[in-house]
């Protein structure tokens, strides 16, 4: 299986596209590149960070490892709401791990070149660009916005 997931994001990069995981917050759709995803999980306990910033949803022990965790409704802007048992733990990495909480992952799409419906402007400090799709808008997020000011162990920081 891995050998056909590899295949298909080969294809993705010959053809110009870029391959996008794509999930829901507050039933909009918004997207990463699959290149940042690591893995998603399902939502489980997470220790609060004392004096972290409202979006800072708390650390996560995955597997051993320890990952901040972002609530992307907050860090978006989009009002508070009780996480659920059922959201999910999108895992991206750019310098370093962190999860992202997000309602639903409904899966990977392709992104031709050339599918930009709007480029980022200067108000949306989070938005890399906005693509058109046959079921409507995908706001593809800029990870490093996201997840800049995001304190991590050891120092470093996750942008």
């Amino acid at each position: 299986m891995a050998t056909a997931k590899h295949a298909g994001r080969a294809a993705a990069a010959q053809a110009g596209g870029t391959l996008l995981t794509v999930f829901e917050v507050e039933e909009r759709r918004y997207a990463v590149p699959v290149a940042a995803t690591v893995e998603a999980v399902w939502m489980a306990a997470l220790v609060p960070v004392p004096h972290a910033a409202s979006w800072h949803a708390g650390m996560l022990d995955l597997r051993g490892d320890v990952l901040p965790v972002v609530d992307l409704r907050a860090r978006l802007g989009l009002g508070e709401r009780r996480v659920e048992l059922d959201s999910r733990i999108l895992v991206v990495r750019r310098r370093c791990a962190a999860g992202l909480i997000v309602d639903s992952i409904t899966g990977v799409l392709e992104a031709p070149v050339g599918a930009d419906e709007a480029q980022r402007h200067g108000a949306e400090r989070y938005v890399e660009r906005v693509l058109r799709s046959s079921d409507g808008l995908i706001v593809v997020l800029d990870l490093d916005a996201v997840l800049s000011g995001l304190d991590v162990i050891d120092g470093e920081r996750a942008a």
